[in-house]
C-alpha cells in the first residue's frame, strides 16, 4: 500500500546513516556554499570538515550524514547522489520489493508537488532527477547546470527527505510492477 511505501521510505531515510555526494565546478567556494545554506538542512547541522587523501572534501554533520564534495573544473554542472541503506537490508517476506516500488515513485517530487510540476520545473532548468533501488541501498540523484543550483538542490533534498508518493503515481507504478511479475 501507499502507507507501506511511505513507512519503508521513512525507515530507510531516517533509520540509517546516509551519504550525500556533490560534484561542484571550480567557481563555487565549497565551504561558503555549505555554510550559506547549500542544503535545506545546513542551518540545523554543525559541520566538521576534513580533507581526505584522495582530494575529496568530506563534511560530517551532527546527524551522522556524511557529505562528500569533489570539485571538478571541466564542466559547469552539479551532480548529487544521496543514498541510504535499503533493499534486502530492510525488506522481509512481507514487504519484499518495497524498495523497488519506492524508487518508481520517489523521483516524482516532494510532498505538495505533483509529478507534472516537478517534471516541468526540472525540465525548464535542463535538470534531471532519478532514483534507484538495489540489494543494499536506495537513493536519489540529480544533475543540473551550476546556474540552477539554488533551485535544483533544495528540490532534490526535499524530494529525498519528504517524497510526495502521490496515490495516482503509486497505483500506476504498482500496476507496472505487477505486470512485470506476471511476465516472468
Amino acid at each position: 500500500s501507499k502507507e507501506d511505501i511511505r513507512d519503508a521510505a521513512r525507515e530507510m531515510i531516517q533509520g540509517t546513516p546516509m551519504r550525500e555526494s556533490l560534484v561542484l565546478p571550480k567557481e563555487i567556494d565549497v565551504k561558503k556554499f555549505w555554510a550559506t545554506g547549500g542544503s535545506t538542512h545546513a542551518a540545523e547541522n554543525k559541520v566538521r570538515t576534513k580533507k581526505s587523501e584522495d582530494s575529496l572534501l568530506r563534511f560530517q554533520l551532527n546527524n551522522g550524514i556524511e557529505l562528500i564534495l569533489n570539485q571538478r573544473n571541466d564542466l559547469p554542472l552539479i551532480s548529487m547522489q544521496m543514498a541510504s541503506s535499503a533493499g534486502i537490508r530492510i525488506e522481509n517476506e512481507k514487504n519484499s520489493g518495497i524498495g523497488n516500488l519506492l524508487s518508481e515513485v520517489w523521483e516524482k517530487g516532494p510532498k505538495g508537488w505533483s509529478a507534472e510540476k516537478t517534471s516541468s520545473f526540472m525540465e525548464s532548468r535542463a535538470a534531471r532527477m532519478d532514483t534507484f533501488s538495489g540489494r543494499n541501498s536506495a537513493g536519489l540523484s540529480a544533475t543540473s547546470l551550476t546556474q540552477h543550483l539554488d533551485d535544483v538542490l533544495p528540490l532534490a533534498l526535499d524530494t529525498f527527505f519528504n517524497p510526495a508518493l502521490e496515490e495516482k503515481e503509486f497505483n500506476h507504478a504498482r500496476e507496472l510492477v505487477l505486470e512485470d511479475i506476471k511476465t516472468l
